[in-house]
């Protein structure tokens, strides 16, 4: 079984100059609407292993603000985390409990009927010293 921690967020807001006005709200909001996210806006790293946690580093540059979930799996495809967000720069550190000997966490990022995804396995081995191996898949 896999337990999760969400750490810390690091939200930065778009400067309110760079904000439409109100007139052209509706033409924003329809843009905004049918604005995707590219792959390479997602970013999902492997950072460190200590005491049976591992942790991964989520970013999303999402400057057009669109709506977005964030959702996490594990090996056998349970819901670990499920929340939605609009920040225009998301950073999460995502803290991992491993209690087996491997572990394949999924990140998924859905944006309308756009999903991006990211897998990993986390192994160890433990022969004195505890080793750990994180292949991306």
């Amino acid at each position: 079984m896999m337990k999760f921690i969400i750490g810390a967020a690091l939200t930065l807001s778009v400067p309110s100059a760079t904000l439409p006005s109100v007139a052209h709200a509706a033409t924003y909001n329809d843009k905004k609407e049918t604005a995707t996210l590219a792959d390479k806006q997602v970013s999902v790293e492997y950072v460190s292993y200590a005491n049976s946690t591992v942790i991964f580093r989520v970013n999303i540059d999402n400057p057009a603000g669109i709506q977005f979930r964030l959702v996490i799996k594990n090996d056998a495809g349970d819901v670990l985390y499920n929340g939605s967000y609009t920040d225009t720069h998301f950073e999460k550190a995502i803290h991992l409990i491993k209690e087996e000997e491997e572990i394949s966490p999924v990140f998924i990022v859905r944006s309308g009927k756009q999903q991006i995804e990211r897998s990993f396995r986390v192994t160890t081995a433990t022969s004195g010293t505890e080793k750990v191996v994180v292949t991306k898949q």
